[in-house]
């Protein structure tokens, strides 16, 4: 693996196998071997990009436990990067939010995302902090109109980054949702912001499943303010190539020796195959590995289901 970053040996208990953001950068990093091609793609338009562009933004969609989410904290991670973060400012907002109700709700949220970003990596003083936080503030007192109120808060939201001369790139998981929440009206004026010159760029994560609520219908219908809007990239199920390499990270970070050979390899693809092939279940069926396979496939199987 060649990752020197992670000096000792991590727990198993330690990979988030539901939810990634408890993991810490070092680790998901060092377990990031799937969707790689996904990642390059959307740095490299990022790193295209100049700081008065209309930008290109993009949607990462994909079935539950197929990586989105993984995906996004990589790339959060990646922004804060040498390369990256003299130019950007990655505002990876929780994947649901719930006190969003209106356009206005998402400036807010992610005001309140650069604040804890600027102070947890000392781009500006305390007081200055303090400064934008009581204007967020004075500005949703004052406004009780909804269009400027919203407005108000996107200039607020922007003036900042520009202060700190760094672009945000908006990390949105479940955006479909978030888009639910928003009237018709108000998705064109979000899509009105996300198409000028120097506007922040938007990364979003979607699920697309049957009778779920996500961004399939924001995207599909010529009619929605969001057709043809984004650069899409819809994850599939991994390799059998990529499922053993995930499992020798697996083996190299939690230092526990596996062996896959002509006997198990081909039920332990078949099992990840009629589970999903999907990231998630790597970290499952490495415990089945290391526990060793039952006589029969439908026992293990079971195990997994359970």
């Amino acid at each position: 693996m060649g990752n020197k970053s992670i000096m000792e040996k991590v727990n198993l208990m330690q990979i988030g196998v539901y939810n990634p953001h408890r993991q810490s950068n070092e680790l998901t990093e060092a377990l990031f071997a799937a969707r790689k091609s996904e990642f390059n793609s959307i740095m490299e338009g990022l790193e295209d990009e100049t700081s008065d562009s209309i930008p290109q933004h993009y949607l990462i969609i994909g079935q539950r436990g197929m990586g989105k989410t993984t995906l996004l904290k990589r790339i959060d991670i990646e922004l804060q990067k040498t390369v990256f973060k003299e130019r950007y400012i990655p505002i990876l907002l929780p994947e649901e939010q719930y006190n969003l109700n209106k356009l206005a709700d998402l400036w807010v949220n992610c005001l309140h995302r650069l604040l804890e970003y600027m102070f947890e990596k000392s781009l500006d003083s305390k007081e200055n902090i303090d400064s934008i936080e009581k204007e967020i503030d004075i500005i949703t007192n004052e406004n009780k109109d909804s269009f400027y109120l919203c407005e108000s808060l996107y200039t607020h939201f922007t003036n900042v980054c520009k202060h700190l001369h760094r672009r945000p790139v908006l990390l949105l998981d479940n955006i479909g949702l978030a888009l639910d929440r928003l009237n018709n009206k108000e998705q064109n004026i979000f899509r009105g912001y996300l198409s000028k010159k120097e506007c922040p760029i938007i990364i979003g994560a979607g699920v697309v499943m049957a009778g779920v609520s996500d961004i399939k219908e924001h995207i599909i219908n010529y009619k929605a303010p969001f057709y043809d809007f984004f650069q899409s990239y819809k994850l599939k199920k991994l390799s059998a190539t990529e499922l053993i390499e995930i499992m020798n990270r697996l083996s190299e970070i939690t230092q526990i020796g596996i062996k896959i050979n002509t006997s198990n390899s081909v039920r332990l693809e078949s099992l990840f195959q009629l589970t999903g092939g999907n990231p998630r279940n790597v970290v499952i069926l490495f415990k089945l590995l290391i526990r060793g396979f039952s006589e029969t496939i439908v026992e293990d199987l079971e195990a997994l289901i359970d």
